[in-house]
């Protein structure tokens, strides 16, 4: 550690051993503090003694402004009537955004921490809190124990609320944060979250708890999720997450959370140039209300490895191992178990011609195991699924001034065995399928492997990219699947379907990250659109925009068509000086429902944060109302957060 001094005079007294800096005087004590006062008188060492009219800089964030302070053993420096804030003070407003105002401040260097005695703490002037005593970190600390900034809100479900945030830095690897959540309705609900960081791994609890609700036939309501992570790059990695609730409401009725189904897993991976191996269990706690848990199924185990075994070509090509299982057990209902194995043979060359030629060969087993289903049989149902293809690409490459153009034909031949087993197999996992141009060549279409496109088949794509020196890029793709007869595999609606499928097309403008349109389109043989979305985004400056639509023509068995079209849109834009507006809605066109909707501004400094909003739900169902919640949350940057500020120091004027 240094100190430096800066000053046209100073008197050093022999007798006394003092210094004295009768003018104005610049010290800077290491690299973190720089006192400037109109005088000072200081020991020989500079570590102690009387400072008059002085402001304190810490760490360049933090500043102090008091009539007197003094200095002892060069780490405690004691100030009177003091103003401290990040904020700056200009000519243009003399008030900042926060500050303290207290009759006694001591800052101690070595710590760290500013101690505060008889403290008024004002926002834009006005003093809204009053401490006896209040302490907090300097701009320095990136963990102090201590009180977080409240956040306020206010919902037709429970009322004017308020968090005050309880934060405690337990190690140097391990902390929590009690939440009194406090509501004007239900009582107050106490939100907890530990977070603890080990040499490998890490662990994060969070939970919240309500005792005694009000107007409530349950004595108490809770939640809680726990979720941890152990292992390191090119080892094994084990994921874990266990989340329960107490009723099905809890967490949208507190906004925690929209989900309908909360995921509970174990899960270890392991990855490297050759393959992967997983092996783990799931299980979900549905909170809809028509949906039995007891029909849910608990998926143990659920495991897949995939290992190339020879790159070398030695059996014409590049061959891979892949294995997978997965057993699924209902308290009500069907239980069923999968294992399967399998191997790919393909390889990849080029023609004289210029055709990138791809040949490849995959062949599964599976053998199924089902009980409980009567419309299953019981006993083990054996099933090979081989399929050959070969696949041609020939890319067209242009280079023109400033413009660069690859337009590509792609053909796949692909032919699959029959399926005759599909009545005898419980389809689990490939109920949902969804065809668009990043599967078009996929060897199957199914998301799982209950299912796979059985037959002959013609795979046809045409891509296009564009790129340009002016900043745009433009690709797109049109694709369709023509196969030599129908193999009423797939259902209605899903573009898959008949012996010609639909037509996929996709298109997509980006120009400099800061405007960009991506589009996508499934139309049937015939010309109708059964699927589209369109997803637009401009970002200029403080203006960022999003704007989605999505189009989905319901083609089900019933034949009574079900259309859903639904809109959302939003965005940050700027309002007036460090105002920055917030809005967003989404709506169902086909019923003419808003499904939610918000709408805020934030006002930020390189000192303060402060945001404002209202958000409307419009959901309903037996479980949750519609719900309008009103928030103000605060942010001081420089209490205890090390760094936080992001941007230029201003006046809080500008």
């Amino acid at each position: 550690e240094y100190t430096i001094v800066q000053t046209d005079r100073l008197i050093y007294d022999a007798a006394t051993g003092t210094v004295q800096f009768p003018g104005p005087v610049t010290l800077q004590d290491g690299t973190s503090t720089v006192l400037q006062a109109s005088g000072m008188a200081l020991d020989a060492n500079l570590q102690g003694g009387i400072i008059q009219s002085v402001k304190a800089i810490i760490d360049a964030d933090f500043t102090l402004v008091a009539n007197a302070a003094s200095r002892t053993d060069g780490r405690y420096t004691g100030l009177t009537k003091v103003v401290a804030s990040t904020c700056d003070v200009c000519e243009e407003s003399d008030v900042p955004a926060w500050q303290f105002r207290a009759d006694r401040v001591v800052y101690d260097a070595e710590r760290d921490l500013v101690h505060y005695e008889n403290a008024f703490f004002d926002l834009f002037g006005v003093p809204v809190f009053y401490f006896p005593y209040i302490r907090h970190a300097g701009p320095s600390v990136e963990r102090s124990s201590g009180v977080l900034a409240p956040s306020f809100t206010r919902s037709n479900r429970y009322g004017v609320a308020m968090r005050l945030p309880l934060y405690a830095a337990l190690s140097q690897s391990e902390d929590i944060t009690l939440t009194p959540f406090i509501t004007e309705t239900e009582g107050t609900i106490l939100e907890t979250e530990y977070r603890r960081r080990f040499d490998n791994a890490d662990l994060l609890l969070t939970s919240s708890y309500l005792d005694a609700p009000r107007d409530r036939t349950l004595d108490e309501r809770w939640h809680f999720v726990g979720e941890g992570t152990m292992g390191q790059t090119n080892q094994v990695r084990t994921q874990a997450r266990l989340e329960v609730v107490s009723d099905d409401s809890f967490l949208s009725e507190f906004g925690y959370s929209r989900a309908d189904r909360l995921p509970s897993f174990v899960v270890a991976e392991h990855y490297d140039r050759n393959g992967f191996w997983s092996l783990g269990t799931i299980y979900y706690t549905s909170l809809r209300a028509d949906e039995p848990q007891r029909s849910i199924p608990f998926v143990l185990p659920e495991g897949e490895a995939y290992e190339i075994v020879d790159r070398s070509r030695r059996y014409g090509g590049q061959l891979a191992l892949k294995a997978s299982t997965v057993t699924l057990t209902r308290e009500d209902g069907r239980d069923s178990t999968r294992l399967t194995a399998g191997g790919i043979l393909e390889r990849t060359d080029p023609t004289p011609m210029g055709i990138q030629l791809r040949t490849f060969l995959e062949t599964d087993g599976d053998i199924y195991f089902t009980q409980d289903d009567p419309a299953f049989p019981t006993g083990p149902v054996y099933r090979i699924r081989p399929v050959a293809g070969i696949e041609a690409r020939l890319p067209f490459y242009r280079n023109r001034e400033g413009l660069a153009e690859v337009l590509e034909p792609v053909a796949q031949v692909v032919f699959a065995a029959k399926d005759d087993q599909t009545d005898e197999i419980p389809n689990e996992d490939s109920q949902q399928v969804d065809f668009d141009e990043t599967n078009l060549f996929a060897t199957s279409r199914f998301p799982g492997e209950d299912r796979f496109e059985p037959g002959a088949r013609l795979d046809l794509g045409l891509r296009y990219e564009r790129i340009s020196d002016a900043g745009w890029t433009t690709t797109a793709t049109l694709g369709q699947v023509i196969r030599q007869e129908d193999t009423d595999v797939f259902t209605n609606g899903s573009g898959l379907d008949g012996a010609a499928s639909s037509y996929v097309t996709s298109v997509s403008l980006d120009f400099r990250d800061r405007l960009g349109v991506d589009t996508r389109l499934l139309t049937d043989p015939s010309g109708v659109v059964t699927r589209s979305e369109v997803l637009g985004r401009f970002t200029e400056g403080r203006v960022r925009l999003v704007g989605t639509y999505v189009f989905l023509r319901d083609e089900s068995t019933t034949g009574t068509p079900v259309d859903r079209t639904e809109v959302a849109f939003n965005g940050r834009f700027p309002i007036s000086g460090r105002w920055n507006g917030l809005a967003g809605v989404r709506r169902d066109i086909e019923v003419q429902r808003y499904i939610d909707s918000q709408l805020g501004a934030i006002w930020a400094s390189d000192c303060a944060e402060v945001a404002i909003s209202v958000e409307r739900d419009y959901t309903r169902s037996e479980n949750v109302e519609p719900t309008t919640e009103y928030a103000l949350t605060f942010r001081f940057n420089g209490l205890g957060d090390a760094n936080t500020a992001t941007t230029r120091r201003q006046c809080a004027a500008q």
